[in-house]
């Protein structure tokens, strides 16, 4: 049986007497880059590379990336240091790398939930862009509005996000916002009626029905859905 001669840890086997002792100050037993010294004051185990198993040595946490070695996740995102350094290139001391307003962890893992017409989508927003798309909407405003964070036209009419919200108020989530058969860049760029309006002119004919640029049915499934 193997008898230890110890001062608060055990590292560095020495052969021969079957005694296990340490040596502060003059060894690194685990080969981490730490002093066995170092590792007593930092309350890191001298014979165990990577004391909190997140993939990342003892030594490498302290000296190089300033991460916790005795917390896998340091800045508590649900991501470990290791997935953030190694994986996604995101930064492990704080839980919203691109300060955009959403977790790392929301967007890579958890993703954010939009719409196109009535159909309920998902897109996993860049954790390195605060506006993925670069439509001038954030991705937490986009997450808000339930459009895509991911493409600047979240509804494929022609109009981006940005544009559609500040400048047309048009939806957009719908590329028919007043459902009259006629797309919104249509109705804004082509006919010069209300995207808003199904009857523009009030002479109780909805527009699409006065124009031979309205969609067919085929053509306001596809641009829904697809």
């Amino acid at each position: 049986m193997l008898r230890f001669l110890t001062e608060g840890y055990f590292a560095g086997l020495v052969y021969g007497d079957g005694y296990i002792r340490i040596y502060p100050g003059q060894l690194d037993s685990d080969f981490n880059g730490l002093k066995d010294k170092l590792e007593i004051k930092l309350d890191t185990s001298p014979t165990n590379r990577d004391s909190d198993d997140d993939g990342i040595p003892d030594g490498s946490e302290v000296f190089y990336y300033d991460t916790s070695p005795l917390k896998a996740d340091s800045d508590d995102d649900k991501l470990s240091d290791f997935e953030e350094l190694a994986r996604y290139a995101t930064n492990p001391l704080s839980e919203d790398t691109d300060g955009g307003g959403l977790t790392d962890y929301e967007e890579i893992v958890e993703g954010v939930v939009y719409y196109v017409g009535v159909e309920y989508r998902k897109a996993y927003p860049n954790p390195l862009l605060p506006d993925s798309d670069g439509d001038g909407l954030s991705d937490k405003f986009e997450k808000s509005s339930r459009t895509n964070p991911t493409s600047p036209d979240t509804d494929g009419d022609g109009l981006s996000d940005y544009a559609e919200i500040n400048a047309h108020f048009t939806n957009p989530r719908k590329n028919d916002s007043d459902s009259d058969g006629l797309s919104d860049y249509i109705e804004l760029f082509k006919l010069k009626t209300d995207p808003l309006n199904p009857d523009s002119d009030g002479d109780g004919l909805v527009d699409g029905d006065e124009s031979d640029l309205a969609l067919t049915s085929r053509e306001v499934i596809r641009m829904v859905i697809f």
